[in-house]
Parts: structure tokens; C-alpha cells; sequence
């Protein structure tokens, strides 16, 4: 408890260093109507029913709608920042979150508010997207999921509290809204961006994968019978085009450690 007051203390300190403490907001959109304004960007995810998780997945699903509710008609003025940690908080039983699965080091752990990547993993997206300033983001540690994982790697954004936030900044001269929402009988989760003005140029989002990691007892041209999830360091950049000059407006690498599965 100590050690989480300090990391909260710490942040609080970086953002004031930064001036950005006092744009952090949680106001939501009461006025404008989304039929006066542009979507200046989209992102769609499926939430994969997990059978390994089996009742779990209702407590998933749980968490994921009340964490996309809290974020729901967010408005952003000129400068103001999202900050999850200041909506969903330590993701409590008292705020309604339930027992789900979050995973570490390519092991599940059961914890209250387990799931919640999925919305920050899509509220990223949109933003990204959107050319929306990243003020800080994190990737999961591992690559749990392979070639079944829910989005691209450099993609995904997970969140902690205390530890691990994502935090979006307003970098336009007019209001932005997020739109997000579930679809629970299809099983899929909805973000959109709205503005009172159209993005100037077109975003692009590049990824490249810059190594591949193995355990660390594992040679890359051995033959051996142990089951095991690859890592990566991935390249993620954003330009906007066309441009006569570079207008890369994020660029980050990420690292994804390697993991033996179990049988």
C-alpha cells in the first residue's frame, strides 16, 4: 500500500514537472450532440470468449463494459488530458469491477478489475489514430496470445494503478470526444473519436518488428520439444501524409519477453 502511494505520489510529481497536472479531466460531454461533429477516427476489437477462463469470462465482460462507461463521452478541451488512472482508479470492488484475468510474465492472474486492457488497448487505437498527443502508454510484457492476440503488437496498452496509466492529451485547437461502448451480444467493443474539426492530413500507423527474442535457453537453429511463446521488440510510428517532410508525430519501441508455456 505504501510502495502504491509513492508511485502515485511520483506521477503526480511528473505531471506537475510537466504541466500537465492541472489539465487532467474527467468531465463528460453534456451539450454537444455527435451529430454536429466529425469521427475522426475508429477502432472496433473483438472480445474473444475464452474457454480456459470459463465463468471468468462474464466477470471479463463485466469489467470491460464498466471501464468503457467511465470513459464514455469524455470531453477533452484545447490541452486537457484523459488519464485512466483517474477514472477507473484502483478498479475496486466498490466501483462495481469483479474478479478477472489479467496476465504477467505469460502466466493469468485473477484480480479485480482483470480485462480492463482491452479498453484501454482500444481507447489507445483510437487515439492513435486520431493523431492525438501520447503521453504515455505501455505495452504488456509478454506476447500472451501469438497469432490470436486481440490487436497488433506496439498496439495494445495496458494499465496498472499506480504503476501502469495511458495518458492522452488534447493537441488541437478544438474539443474532442470519445465515443466507446459494447456490444455484448456480438461480443464487441466500439471506440470512436468526434471533433468540431476534420484531421488536416491523413495518419498513417507503421510497425515493424526489429528482433525476435527466444528464452533464454533456447537456440534459435535447435530442434527441441519445448512449447514456448516468442518475443519481440517492435517499432511503432505514426506520420501523417503526404508530407514533403518528416511529420512523424509518435514513434516508440517496445520490448515483448519470451516465455515457456506450459503443457
Amino acid at each position: 500500500m505504501k510502495l502504491k502511494k509513492l508511485r502515485l505520489l511520483f506521477d503526480d510529481c511528473k505531471s506537475l514537472l510537466n504541466f500537465n497536472y492541472f489539465n487532467i479531466t474527467t468531465n463528460k460531454s453534456k451539450t454537444i450532440s455527435s451529430d454536429t461533429l466529425f469521427k475522426i477516427s475508429q477502432s472496433e476489437l473483438i472480445i474473444n470468449w475464452r474457454e480456459e477462463l470459463g465463468e471468468i469470462n462474464l466477470n471479463r465482460i463485466q469489467n470491460i463494459t464498466l471501464g468503457s462507461e467511465l470513459v464514455n463521452n469524455i470531453i477533452l478541451k484545447p490541452n486537457q488530458i484523459l488519464s485512466l488512472r483517474y477514472l477507473w482508479k484502483d478498479a475496486s470492488n466498490k466501483q462495481g469491477f469483479k474478479e478477472g484475468p489479467m496476465f504477467k510474465n505469460g502466466k493469468i492472474h485473477y484480480v479485480t478489475g482483470g480485462g480492463l486492457c482491452l479498453v484501454s488497448t482500444i481507447v489507445f487505437d483510437a487515439a492513435l489514430k486520431a493523431n492525438l498527443l501520447i503521453l504515455e502508454k505501455h505495452n504488456h510484457s509478454t506476447d500472451l496470445w501469438g497469432e490470436d492476440r486481440f490487436i497488433g503488437l506496439g498496439r495494445d496498452a495496458t494499465y496498472v494503478h499506480g504503476l501502469k496509466d495511458l495518458k492522452i492529451k488534447n493537441n488541437f485547437n478544438s474539443d474532442v470526444v470519445f465515443k466507446i461502448w459494447v456490444e455484448p451480444d456480438n461480443l464487441r467493443l466500439k471506440c470512436e473519436i468526434l471533433s468540431e474539426k476534420q484531421l488536416d492530413s491523413r495518419v498513417e500507423i507503421q510497425q515493424n518488428i526489429l528482433k525476435e527474442l527466444l528464452p533464454v535457453d533456447i537456440s534459435k537453429n535447435a530442434k527441441c520439444d519445448i512449447n514456448y511463446r516468442k518475443g519481440w521488440v517492435v517499432e511503432t510510428k505514426r506520420v501523417l501524409v503526404p508530407s514533403k517532410r518528416d511529420q512523424t508525430t509518435y514513434y516508440k519501441i517496445e520490448r515483448y519477453n519470451p516465455f515457456k508455456m506450459k503443457d
